[in-house]
């Protein structure tokens, strides 16, 4: 039982580590882009004129993300988890969700890999209801408002503008 308890509490601080990191490497991404999206965001918020809303469209098409290099440096799935929970509801009011639910909808458009996809509908089908997107996602320890305040952070730390 002695040596039960340490070795919890190090898989438990390996699984934490791991998760910083992975949503490190996410925030690195997705500073690279957020400006375009926030941009993209007010116009689809602020303006009326499709015309301006296709020419923004256009303009974000400068960057891609790499879905296949996120995925594979998040083996605790946080990033599905808080496309799930961002598009279940989580934080409406947070303008990073509102960058992250157009970025997503975006890449949906441009071919995202299927698990993408996947959590993208389970948040859409399943407003509010956050403990579907736990369920799915269950090795991820992290709300979508932890993730947002971490991406925040990040950002605030190391952006380069």
């Amino acid at each position: 039982m002695v040596i039960k308890l340490p070795l919890r509490i190090i898989l438990l601080a390996a699984m934490g580590l791991g998760s910083l990191w992975m949503l490190h490497i996410i925030a690195q991404d997705y500073n690279k882009i957020r400006q375009p999206v926030a941009k993209l965001a007010r116009l689809l918020i602020s303006k009326r004129d499709v015309a301006a809303v296709l020419d923004n469209d256009n303009k974000i098409e400068d960057f891609e993300i790499n879905w296949t290099k996120v995925l594979k440096l998040d083996p605790f799935k946080c990033a599905l988890a808080l496309i799930c929970q961002v598009m279940a509801g989580a934080e409406e009011d947070n303008l990073e969700a509102t960058n992250i639910r157009a970025l997503i909808q975006y890449s949906i458009g441009k071919g995202a890999p299927e698990e993408i996809v996947n959590a993208y509908h389970i948040g859409l089908k399943n407003p509010k209801l956050f403990s579907k997107c736990y369920q799915k996602y269950p090795f991820c320890p992290y709300s979508a408002k932890v993730m947002l305040k971490l991406l925040e952070v990040h950002s605030a730390v190391f952006s380069s503008s």
